[in-house]
């Protein structure tokens, strides 16, 4: 397995929302992640498996990325990405992706 990682984008300020989790990404972080795959397209990045984290800007960013990436399956916001989370926790569910190609989180 080839393991990808990509931060979330520019997000709202935390004073804009009553919660950190509901921070929605920004359109300029938007543009420029459109850019940034761009670049990952002519390095051959096409991931078979996407992990978000629940929250909001996290998963927003993903979608970006696999609209621009041409990624036909479905997100997959898991728990174990949350910044709470133990790290061994989302090591065990990489453990289940034998035989998967690409994984972008």
């Amino acid at each position: 397995m080839r393991l990808f990682l990509l931060r979330h984008v520019e997000a709202q300020s935390p004073e804009e929302v009553e919660r950190d989790e509901e921070r929605a990404i920004t359109s300029r972080g938007e543009n420029r992640l459109r850019k940034a795959c761009r670049g990952l397209r002519r390095l051959d990045i096409f991931p078979d498996r996407i992990l978000s984290s629940p929250f909001k800007r996290a998963i927003q960013t993903a979608e970006v990325a696999a609209d621009e990436l041409g990624f036909p399956g479905e997100i997959e916001a898991v728990e174990e990405l949350s910044p709470e989370s133990d790290p061994a926790e989302l090591m065990g569910v990489l453990r289940t992706f034998a035989g998967v190609g690409q994984v972008l989180i």
